[in-house]
């Protein structure tokens, strides 16, 4: 299956498509947009007129099952708050694509250069916007 996201305006569009060409549509409102995601199938083309953009869904047999669990597992609890009005934080998802897989065990290694290099920018950016 191929993955899209796509306007509302090019949803009916894009269904008569995929029947026409009898293939298979799975289709669902996107939570935190107007947009829809739409799967379809392999041997589906799209007409030039729907304006989708075709993006990758990493498959699970890529990663462990229990790689999420294991890696909250290591990282450390965060305070309730960061400030005293709480909003003296910055929630930062970082996500790292590796050519072949990554041994478990270098995962610690990785936690500790991306914390590295977050605690550098910090003591680079004191000063400078931080109001100090």
């Amino acid at each position: 299956m191929k993955s899209y996201i796509l306007p509302e305006k090019n949803v009916g569009t894009l269904a008569q498509s995929v029947a026409v060409q009898q293939g298979e549509l799975n289709l669902r409102k996107d939570e935190k947009s107007s947009f829809y995601i739409a799967e379809v199938s392999e041997d589906i083309i799209l007409p030039e007129n729907i304006q989708a953009l075709e993006f990758k869904v990493p498959t699970p047999k890529n990663t462990p099952a229990n790689m999420a669990s294991k890696i909250k597992a290591a990282l450390p609890e965060l305070p309730e708050a960061l400030g005293e009005d709480g909003q003296n934080g910055l929630d930062v998802l970082v996500r790292l694509q590796f050519d072949k897989e990554l041994p478990e065990e270098k995962l610690p290694a990785i936690y500790e250069e991306l914390s590295k290099a977050i605690e550098s920018a910090m003591k680079n950016l004191k000063g400078d916007s931080l109001g100090e």
